[in-house]
């Protein structure tokens, strides 16, 4: 007798929760029973296999035994009785039966819905394996763009606030520079009044030295004409240069968010994410907006520091008509003098 091997068939692999966490679902129970099913009907015919096996074996071994029994008898030629014959019939008439009931079972197998169902379920098992795979990567893409947009966000609020402070210490330095002016302006107006007076009490009491304090008062006020003219060439510089990096700064804002934008959809165009990462953006647009009324009233403030400074301009134009007025008394002063003067001669004369 020969020794029979139980063929080893390998399970097939279930799909089991990798974690407590994980909750089982009526599909996956669904899934199971279909597994375990399809396991049953293997093993039913595995076992129809083995019978038949053992029966081809008996065969062979009584037809062995039978060789080595009548060894030692003559060898004689023996028909087959009537018995062994009918046996043997009956035994194929059998195995022709159940080769039948076989073939019937197993076109039963391959027609019925169930194996089409599980060969479904297997794919759709591999397709939703996939699936799960690309939508750990589609999350991780989506939060790494977060992470960008986070870090450009913070960075960019940082800039606005340090822009703030600086709107800030400027208005500061404005203000005091106003009271500075003011009080200069004030010094100056009454510095010349004095002077005035002093010029023409001078003037009547030496007539003679009329033409020399003339070109003094006109060098004067050629003088601070230049420094007119040179402070508004700098205040004129400086309000450029303030526009100027006003400017640059609203176009490194906008490069930023048009590069963060680029940079999202990079990121996603091979995931097919571009279009929920669009509403990331737009969600974070809103954020940005929700900011802006910060950055309008910014705006609103350097429009102050502009009417500020035209009210400055304003003011440097009211000194310069004072001046221009008091240059206009000296002159008139001068002229009442060279009137006196004339007079005092004629009288001298007659």
């Amino acid at each position: 007798m020969r020794s029979t091997r139980r063929p080893n068939t390998a399970l097939p692999n279930i799909n089991r929760p990798k974690s407590s966490a994980q909750t089982v679902q009526m599909s996956d129970v669904q899934k199971l029973k279909l597994k375990i099913q399809k396991m049953d009907l293997d093993k039913r015919q595995m076992r129809s296999k083995t019978q038949r096996m053992k029966q081809i074996l008996q065969e062979r071994n009584a037809e062995i035994d039978l060789v080595f029994k009548e060894v030692n008898e003559k060898n004689s030629i023996k028909t087959a009785s009537k018995e062994t014959i009918a046996q043997l019939k009956k035994n194929v008439s059998s195995l022709e039966n159940t080769l039948e009931a076989r073939k019937k079972d197993l076109q039963d197998i391959m027609f019925n819905d169930r194996l089409a169902l599980s060969d479904e379920l297997q794919q759709e098992i591999k397709i939703y394996y996939l699936e799960h795979e690309r939508l750990k990567k589609q999350s991780k893409a989506v939060a790494d763009g977060e992470g960008i947009v986070k870090s450009e966000l913070e960075r960019l609020q940082r800039e606005l606030s340090e822009k703030s402070l600086n709107y800030k210490a400027i208005q500061n330095l404005e203000g005091d520079f106003r009271t500075v002016v003011d009080k200069i302006v004030s010094y100056k107006s009454s510095e010349l009044r004095i002077r005035n007076d002093n010029l023409a009490n001078f003037l009547a009491s030496h007539p003679n030295k009329l033409n020399s304090k003339e070109k003094e008062v006109q060098q004067e006020i050629d003088q601070t004409r230049e420094e007119i003219n040179t402070l508004k060439e700098e205040t004129s510089k400086i309000e450029e240069s303030e526009d100027q990096m006003i400017k640059e700064f609203e176009e490194i804002i906008t490069q930023q968010k048009q590069r963060i934008k680029e940079q999202i959809k990079i990121m996603h165009m091979e995931d097919g994410t571009y279009e929920e990462e669009e509403e990331i953006v737009e969600f974070n647009e809103e954020e940005m907006e929700e900011e802006q009324p910060q950055e309008n009233q910014q705006n609103g403030e350097e429009e102050e520091q502009m009417n500020n400074g035209e009210q400055n301009n304003e003011n440097e134009k009211k000194n310069e008509e004072e001046e221009s007025y008091e240059t206009s008394e000296i002159t008139n002063n001068e002229q009442k003098l060279n009137e006196s003067s004339n007079s005092n001669d004629k009288r001298i004369r007659r």
